[in-house]
């Protein structure tokens, strides 16, 4: 126990320390990118106050950094083209580190990990009856990479979307045969009163085993010595158990 103790007053040091050199050079706080409508990870509530789990999340982390951060909402191709620039620090919005995404950024340790599923009117009852129809997807994001090279030549890939909201509203009005989304996302969906008539048109598709599975915090290439003090800080948030109450806040299972 005192060992820990010792471990954890380091940490708080050196991130104070870390802290204090970022806050000088940019003479302000932070700026934290965060997806700006992603229910449950991103969402105005009916007090008009921003919240969710990564909005809460990212809160957390520039607690245990001891920085001043400002959050900033934006859409999610907008978060990946500002922290690329470092007109961001860092963002907070479940990023996956591909090959082409680290051209540009750093990333941290896995902060959760997640899945993608696939969503449809309760008639089409296999993802095979989507030959020839109409799926609809996030732009600039994993699943729309996937979609594009999954159906090449077999459906209708529309990817246009800036966010899910936008993405379901579609599937509402009937503009789409089904949706590709993040799990946690469709399963929200899948809970509302509009979801219900939907359904899953297939198991949840898995990650695959590779460097760019997992959810992680993309930073600033600017930024490469928040890379090990936020990694830190992920690890410190999971032992002292802020990270499962997060997840039991927003989630019926634990999402790491």
């Amino acid at each position: 126990m005192p060992r820990f103790r010792l471990w954890m007053h380091i940490l708080a040091l050196w991130a104070a320390l870390l802290c204090a050199d970022l806050l000088k050079a940019e003479e302000g706080a932070l700026r934290v990118g965060i997806e700006d409508d992603y229910f449950p990870f991103s969402f105005v509530d009916e007090q008009r106050k921003r919240t969710g789990f990564d909005v809460e999340f990212a809160e957390a982390v520039c607690e245990r950094l001891q920085c001043k951060c400002v959050l900033v909402a934006l859409p999610f191709d907008e978060l990946l083209r500002q922290t690329g620039s470092g007109e961001l620090d860092f963002s907070v919005a479940g990023m996956a580190a591909t090959e082409e995404r680290r051209r540009s950024l750093l990333f941290s340790d896995v902060y959760y990990r997640s899945h993608s599923i696939y969503i449809g009117a309760a008639d089409i009852d296999t993802i095979e009856k989507l030959r020839g129809g109409t799926i609809g997807v996030k732009r600039k994001t994993l699943q729309a990479e996937y979609l594009a090279s999954r159906w090449r030549g077999t459906a209708h890939i529309v990817s246009r979307f800036e966010d899910t909201d936008e993405l379901f509203a579609a599937l509402e009005r009937g503009g789409l045969d089904a949706v590709f989304v993040d799990g946690f996302a469709g399963y929200a969906f899948l809970k509302t009163p509009e979801g219900r008539r939907f359904g899953l048109l297939a198991d949840p598709l898995l990650p695959s085993p590779s460097s760019s599975s997992g959810s992680r915090i993309a930073i600033a290439r600017t930024r490469a010595d928040l890379v090990p003090a936020i990694n830190e800080v992920i690890k410190k948030i999971r032992l002292e158990g802020t990270f499962s109450k997060l997840s039991r806040k927003y989630f019926s299972f634990d999402i790491y």
